[in-house]
């Protein structure tokens, strides 16, 4: 079996380190140090001599603007993201599961190619001549203030984007498990994870990180916080970037980082501060400096981890349009969840779907339940709908349902059959001020009792039909719809 290593962070380069022997533990180590935000930026200084580092020259869409080493490092360092990439973290055929595994309080901000080496706290990846026995590749610290990734020449490195480098090393895969000890991560005694301290074969396993290794970044930056900002999509028009998601400051205090258009690059990204939000999107012109790549948001917090959104791939050559009246989301999807299967049909105030369809001011739009029991006029639907979303709302009852829903304003329509509105409720102050509201609102609701919803001996099927202001995450057909609910009366 011919094994290579990996070795410990040193303090410089040709520091003794030695060969590493597996940790004297089942579980992941930690170095002692972790990176604040003004350190998780990276760069690469592509030095490769090998044609095998660069000779991926695809564009990739979700990892857009970059190809050969650059893309397989970059999606390495975005492998330990808070989230999927791009919402689905597509961008590599080994991860079926998706690029952005870590959960943690952790995103890397991808800043394009460097134009030196650079020193041992300059966040860079790039070749280094000559070999050291079986050492691949090894990180250069202290963390705290920035590291440094050496990968030796003595071995042919291959930039993939396949599974298959035959008897090449795999730049992602050793760069995967690199980028963990700049993150504050020793190596593991879990064999098979990302941070093993050796490698059989060519790495690509290394690629994906698995629970030992996201336990283990968890463990420096803590689980990705309810309050971390987070981008769902973007869009654009007239010359404008919006940028849609949740948990926005909502202070002029947001700033937008982006990837430079040029090579050099620092700790500092190219930005745009001090952006106002209703919390959950930013309109704003694309600064000179910005190239494709990453962008994320910033808002201030004095946790150091939710400080920080994920990132989202920015394509400057080809910025999707505002999305279309029947989703809310930039892919084009129907947002999630937006359900027409039906719950129970005993009532419960828990049973069935959580919400229906994301509307202008809340990803989990209005949610139908229902408290009460089935005896006369005892049972009451009850609909709350999330945010300042609608001014009013009636209730849809058919004798009838559709399981795969017709699309119906931003919302599906799950009901069927013969159709009954009942009357209007006032479910929303309309025209409120915008500022006036939180994030999410408290709840408001509207209730019909059981002697007007349905005569007994039927199975009924009920929905709410609201009105969604236009603005928000998307172009909204200004109406919306929750999630459809059953029931069978005696």
């Amino acid at each position: 079996m011919n094994l290579k290593h990996l070795i410990l962070p040193t303090v410089a380069l040709g520091a003794a380190a030695g060969l590493l022997i597996p940790a004297k533990t089942d579980a992941y180590a930690l170095l002692g140090g972790s990176l604040n935000t003004t350190q998780r930026d990276f760069r690469i200084f592509d030095n490769f001599t090998d044609p095998t580092a660069n000779d991926n020259v695809t564009p990739d869409a979700n990892l857009p603007g970059y190809t050969g080493c650059e893309l397989a490092i970059w999606k390495a360092c975005t492998e330990w993201g808070s989230q999927l990439h791009g919402g689905t973290g597509n961008g590599d055929a080994h991860q079926p599961g998706g690029l952005g595994s870590g959960g943690a309080n952790f995103d890397a901000v991808m800043q394009g190619n460097a134009t030196a080496v650079g020193g041992t706290n300059s966040n860079t990846h790039s070749e280094l001549s000559g070999s050291d026995g079986g050492v691949l590749a090894f990180c250069e610290s202290p963390i705290s203030d920035g590291w440094r990734i050496r990968y030796y020449s003595t071995w042919t490195w291959n930039d993939g984007p396949g599974t298959s480098v035959g008897t090449n090393e795999d730049i992602q895969g050793i760069a995967t498990h690199e980028y963990g000890h700049a993150l504050g991560l020793d190596h593991s005694g879990v064999f098979g994870s990302t941070m093993w301290p050796s490698v059989t074969g060519s790495g690509v396993a290394q690629r994906s990180i698995g629970p030992d290794d996201i336990a283990g970044v968890q463990a420096i930056y803590g689980v990705t916080a309810a309050e971390k900002p987070r981008i769902i999509g973007i869009s654009s028009a007239g010359g404008f970037l919006t940028i849609h998601g949740v948990n926005f400051d909502r202070v002029d205090i947001n700033d937008v980082w982006f990837t430079p258009n040029t090579p050099g690059g620092s700790d500092v990204p190219v930005q745009v501060n001090g952006l106002p939000s209703e919390g959950i999107s930013l309109t704003l012109a694309i600064p000179a400096g910005a190239g494709s790549g990453d962008v994320f948001v910033k808002i201030p917090t004095s946790n150091q981890g939710s400080t920080l959104s994920n990132g989202w791939p920015i394509d400057l050559g080809n910025l999707p349009d505002p999305p279309g009246s029947a989703y809310c989301f930039g892919d084009g999807s129907l947002p999630t969840p937006c359900p027409c299967s039906l719950p129970d049909t005993v009532p419960s105030p828990s049973g069935g779907p959580d919400s229906g369809c994301a509307n202008s001011f809340d990803l989990d739009g209005a949610k139908l339940s229902a408290v009460g029991g089935l005896s006369p006029d005892s049972l009451k639907l009850i609909a709350v709908i999330g945010g300042n979303s609608a001014a009013y709302a009636l209730l849809l009852k058919g004798n009838g349902s559709d399981a795969n829903g017709v699309a119906n304003g931003d919302g599906v329509r799950c009901v069927d059959g013969q159709l009954i509105r009942f009357g209007a409720h006032n479910a929303g102050t309309n025209g409120a001020p915008l500022g006036a509201w939180t994030y999410p609102n408290s709840a408001q609701t509207t209730s019909v009792s059981a002697a007007t919803l349905q005569p007994p001996g039927e199975t009924a099927y009920y929905q709410l039909f609201y009105r969604n202001n236009a603005v928000g995450f998307c172009n909204p057909a200004t109406t919306n719809m929750s999630n459809g609910y059953q029931v069978a009366w005696p």
